[in-house]
């Protein structure tokens, strides 16, 4: 896949990333997945996990980030809630910034059940402890690490992918413990909104190169086919 629209809101993401101690992976949109919100609530029945872990914001890298405090957080923890975020268990989520963008668009990043093989941002760091989950993973989830390993010549979406989507569909009914699984995880998909609602045309970010349309435009347009296959990401 190769970039189709350039990605405004990159610095963003790292700033999320920042401050959220949990988050290892943000991909981005596609046609195939900008519903990906009714997805995970109808075929996954994890609709719990979009209101604990969807994030909304905005897409200013200027723009604070504030946190919320959902009720259990309030009863449980004390202190600062930017000290509380730095633990996986916390209940903090990130709320809507206070200052929108001009033109009313608005950043949302949706809790993501599959380790997808697609353009992504990554946190180094936190990415690589998936190549070790057994001594990375907490230990209430270690019976899981061997179906995770992977191994030279594995495809991430095969073994990982499916792994991390067979043990979170097994916990849809526990909330809490969904949660706390999710967050090892800490996979988001970064969807572009308007209003109150997703935009399609906005949040397709990339997409399939089809190679034969691309040549042919090219030499339509008089274009060098080797520039096509550059993508850019504005920063």
């Amino acid at each position: 896949r190769a970039f189709v629209r350039p990605v405004e809101f990159i610095q963003r993401l790292t700033s999320l990333m920042d401050v959220s101690p949990h988050m290892r992976y943000v991909g981005f949109g596609s046609s195939m997945n900008c519903n990906y919100t009714n997805l995970l609530e109808q075929r996954y029945g994890m609709k719990c996990l979009s209101e604990m872990e969807g994030i909304r914001t905005s897409m200013s890298c200027n723009s604070e980030v504030s946190f919320e405090v959902n009720s259990s957080a309030r009863s449980g923890q004390e202190g600062d809630p930017a000290e509380c975020a730095s633990t996986q268990n916390s209940d903090l989520k990130l709320a809507k910034a206070a200052s929108g963008s001009v033109d009313g668009r608005f950043l949302s990043l949706q809790p993501l059940i599959f380790w997808y093989d697609s353009n992504h941002l990554c946190h180094v760091e936190r990415y690589l402890e998936i190549y070790h989950p057994y001594q990375n993973l907490p230990p209430d989830m270690r019976t899981s690490a061997k179906d995770m390993n992977l191994r030279k010549g594995d495809f991430i979406e095969d073994r990982f992918g499916q792994a991390q989507r067979n043990l979170l569909s097994a916990e849809r009914q526990d909330p809490e413990r969904l949660q706390k699984i999710f967050r090892w995880f800490g996979s988001y998909l970064a969807l572009v909104g308007s209003g109150d609602e997703i935009d399609r045309e906005q949040s397709t970010l990339v997409g399939h190169c089809r190679g034969r349309t691309r040549i042919f435009n090219a030499e339509v347009k008089g274009t060098s086919t080797q520039a096509l296959h550059k993508t850019q990401v504005t920063v």
